[in-house]
């Protein structure tokens, strides 16, 4: 699994990786991948959205997932645009959600649409300012009330428990 980086440096080294996995060239470090038991990263994607489609409420077949980032000045950006393109799913920030009836919809051009999981890489504290911290301009506003009245998954990184 990808783990979210703690430092610049980790960054730069996982921004590589990905370039380099995505252009199929590992030749540039003869045995380096095998020799430390790297596993290809190719399939990922694919692996996440499935483990986040199965987590859907109301057993929906065809389950909308976006992946809520705290936008483009964030440290991990590149990784959340990365994802969310190989996934085939929305990158949204706090502004496009909204809560209606206890129900999470992205704004479109053609009106509402529900969300059934959000793939969050915001922290617990910004997630929603109803429930936590009443400053933030990154989370929904209601979406703890979405989440507890069950027709919203929100799932955060890999070490954490959808939740």
């Amino acid at each position: 699994m990808v783990l979210r980086p703690r430092r610049q440096s980790e960054v730069a080294v996982r921004r590589q990786l990905y370039a380099r996995e995505q252009a199929g060239d590992e030749t540039h470090l003869p045995n380096l991948f095998q020799r430390y038991g790297v596993r290809s990263i190719e399939h990922y994607p694919q692996e996440l959205l499935a483990t986040l489609r199965s987590v859907a409420p109301h057993d929906n077949p065809d389950p909308n997932v976006v992946l809520l980032t705290p936008g483009i000045f964030n440290s991990a950006y590149f990784e959340h645009t990365f994802l969310a393109r190989q996934m085939g799913i929305e990158i949204v920030e706090g502004r496009d959600l909204v809560v209606h009836d206890n129900r999470v919809y992205t704004r479109t051009t053609r009106g509402l649409k529900p969300v059934d999981v959000i793939y969050r890489r915001i922290d617990d504290d910004f997630l929603d300012p109803l429930a936590f911290n009443p400053d933030t301009m990154l989370g929904v506003a209601g979406l703890l009330n979405a989440y507890r009245a069950g027709n919203v998954a929100p799932c955060k990184r890999y070490r954490d428990r959808c939740r």
